[in-house]
């Protein structure tokens, strides 16, 4: 009796233990508070099933904050309601102030109820953002404002939640879909005219295969072996070729390579060392050019003047030079005796008659003097 009784003891006892342990696992993973300045939020809900006070607030995860209050609200709905009454669940949700810094949530950001471990809710909030949260919502994003009291700058809205139901009635929609395709099937193989058609569609493909296999037997394969096989064997025949030639020409490659190399190498550095000399060079000529160019340009313009005035002068003696010339080569005595008035009436008048008597051109000096003439 006594063992009995010890045993009972220690069982007993054991299954208390395991109660308040279990007990204070349920109150201390939803009894989570968070400190009294953290922010808060307001979450709108069709429906919420298993949310109440102390409800975990999550982001990927991570626990940042739970529920205060669970709060019902009916308001008139609008057009796309068809105006009807309509019953909300509003939760307010305060958010740790740890998370303030590193949390932003924007207008696009939306919150789901998902079950938990030991049947209770676990409120899965999106924070949205660029390229995030609900595609539905467009337009320029802007990050929401805690405060105590709701308005829209500061609440998110929840999409709706999947229940056992609503899975169950996918799977029979789907169920039904697959019957009615069975039963499409059945109906199509079951009717002698479609039956008749799948035959003869199986009879043209199987005839159509043979006759391509024949094709490929009694045409491709030979043309193959024929013409495309001895062209493989060339081009194994001319690997093999050039194979012996490398290894035949080896040592003229490898100098060829060294030759290549070399030249590179001076090349390269003709073009460090010779090419920035010469081009430095070819840089102070080209400053001496320009300051010569310059110099010239200000000696022209400074006199520009008396260049103006030579070349008046040069280009008058040239045209006395030239009606000099042509004196001379009308009457080549003047280069001895000089001019006088017969020859300047000459150069005035063109039709002025000279004179031609040997006694005046000697009186004129043209001519020599004689004796006899003075």
């Amino acid at each position: 009796m006594k063992t009995s009784f010890a045993t009972n003891l220690v069982t007993g006892l054991f299954l208390v233990i395991v109660a308040a342990a279990t007990i204070a696992l349920l109150v201390f993973f939803q009894g989570y508070r968070v400190s009294e300045d953290g922010d808060v939020y307001y979450l709108v809900f069709d429906t919420a099933p298993k949310v109440r006070t102390s409800t975990p607030v999550e982001v990927s995860g991570r626990r940042i904050g739970s529920v205060e209050e669970v709060m019902i609200e009916q308001r008139q709905g609008g057009e796309a309601h068809n105006y009807a009454l309509i019953t909300q669940v509003v939760l307010r949700v305060r958010i740790d102030a740890e998370f303030r810094k590193q949390l932003q949530f924007y207008t696009n950001s939306y919150a789901e109820v998902v079950p938990s471990l030991f049947g209770g809710s676990v409120i899965s909030i999106n924070p949205g953002g660029p390229g995030a949260g609900d595609p539905s919502i467009t337009g320029e994003l802007t990050t929401l404002v805690p405060s105590a009291d709701p308005t829209p700058g500061n609440t998110i809205i929840g999409i709706p939640t999947s229940t056992v139901n609503d899975v169950m009635a996918k799977a029979d929609d789907a169920a039904a879909n697959v019957a009615a395709i069975t039963a499409e099937l059945r109906d199509l193989l079951t009717d002698k005219e479609t039956r008749a058609n799948l035959e003869a569609s199986i009879e043209s493909i199987t005839q159509t295969m043979q006759d391509l296999s024949s094709v490929m037997r009694d045409k491709i394969k030979p043309a193959l072996d024929e013409h495309f096989l001895p062209m493989v064997e060339d081009l194994h025949a001319m690997v093999d070729e050039s194979r012996q030639m490398l290894d035949t020409n080896r040592e003229k490659f490898d100098a060829i390579a060294t030759n290549m190399q070399t030249i590179t190498e001076h090349g390269a550095k003709f073009a460090e060392e010779d090419m920035g000399e010469m081009t430095a060079t070819l840089q102070s000529v080209l400053e001496q050019v320009d300051t010569l160019t310059k110099t010239l340009n200000e000696v022209m313009l400074d006199n520009r003047g008396n260049i103006d005035s030579s070349m008046s002068n040069l280009r008058r003696a040239t045209q006395e030079l030239s009606a000099m010339m042509t004196k001379l080569r009308r009457d080549p005595s003047i280069a001895l005796w000089g001019t006088d008035a017969d020859d300047n009436a000459a150069d005035v008048d063109p039709n002025h008659e000279r004179a031609t008597d040997e006694k005046k051109l000697r009186d004129r000096g043209h001519l020599p003097a004689q004796p006899r003439d003075e």
